[in-house]
C-alpha cells in the first residue's frame, strides 16, 4: 500500500480559510474557532497592512526559536536533561 505525497493530502483535505478581522474580540474568536471546530484561528489583515502582519509573525518565530534553542543549551550545559 503506498503512501500518499503530502501534495495529495492537502488537494484532498482542501478546505476554506476561517479567520478573524484584527479588531475581533477574543471571546468573538473563540465562538469562531468552536462554530468551525478548528484549533488555529488567524487575524485577517488587508491592504498594506497584510505584509507587515507577516513580517510580525516572522519576527515572533525567530525569538521563539532563539528561546527554544538558549533553553536547550542550558539544559544540556547544566546536565539537566
Amino acid at each position: 500500500m503506498p503512501f500518499a505525497t503530502a501534495g495529495e493530502l492537502i488537494a484532498h483535505k482542501r478546505q476554506p480559510l476561517v479567520s478573524v478581522p484584527p479588531s475581533a474580540t477574543a471571546l468573538a474568536a473563540l465562538r469562531e474557532m468552536e462554530e468551525d471546530d478548528i484549533a488555529f484561528l488567524p487575524p485577517r489583515r488587508h491592504g498594506p497592512d497584510a505584509r507587515a502582519g507577516y513580517r510580525d509573525i516572522f519576527a515572533i518565530t525567530l525569538v521563539k526559536t532563539a528561546a527554544v534553542a538558549v533553553a536547550i543549551g542550558v539544559f544540556y550545559l547544566t546536565g539537566l536533561y
